[in-house]
């Protein structure tokens, strides 16, 4: 029970951590376009697709990878992990909106 409560910690970490980062990069990406709605729309949609599958490697990759250093290795690795993947299909998105404009 103690692993799953980690993994739960560690995914709302995960999420917190994407929020902030993507908020610091994301910020003048979208300050320098002429049409700032695409990227948005874009870069959510990467973020919506991205979302399970970071939920299931966050699970199966972040729990393991952690363990070894008990329960706070557990949030540690679950929260990377979420927050890799998560920042990985958001900036897909950026990345296809910028080809597209």
């Amino acid at each position: 029970m103690a692993q799953w409560l980690a993994i739960a910690v560690g995914l709302a970490g995960g999420v917190l951590l994407s929020y902030f980062i993507g908020k610091a990069v994301l910020a003048p990406l979208v300050g320098r376009l002429k049409k700032p709605d695409r990227l948005i729309k874009l870069s959510l949609g990467g973020t919506v697709i991205a979302a399970l599958p970071a939920l299931l490697l966050s699970i199966v990759i972040g729990g393991p990878l952690g363990s070894a250093f008990g329960a706070l290795g557990i949030v540690i690795g679950g929260a990377a992990v979420f927050a890799t993947v998560l920042l990985a299909g958001t900036f897909a998105g950026v990345l296809l909106a910028r080809y597209l404009t």
